[in-house]
């Protein structure tokens, strides 16, 4: 299971997107992360789902796209 951190990261340090628009692929992909990193303000008019996280020494970003 994942390290749920506070780590205090930005945007432009994530390098790889995932993009999911199935529910349980992106459940299923959380396993294996080896840390989930704080939430970062979206914008209101954005209903995507994200989960910044760290992959095998990746700063990785989760995209779950909602009614898709």
């Amino acid at each position: 299971m994942s390290d749920k951190r506070n780590d205090s990261r930005g945007y432009e340090e994530y390098t790889v997107a995932v993009i999911y628009a199935i529910n349980f692929e992106i459940s299923t992909i959380r396993y294996i992360l080896n840390r989930e990193h704080s939430r970062l303000p979206t914008k209101l008019s954005d209903s995507n789902i994200y989960v910044l996280s760290e992959l095998s020494g990746y700063n990785v970003i989760l995209i779950y796209l909602p009614g898709n």
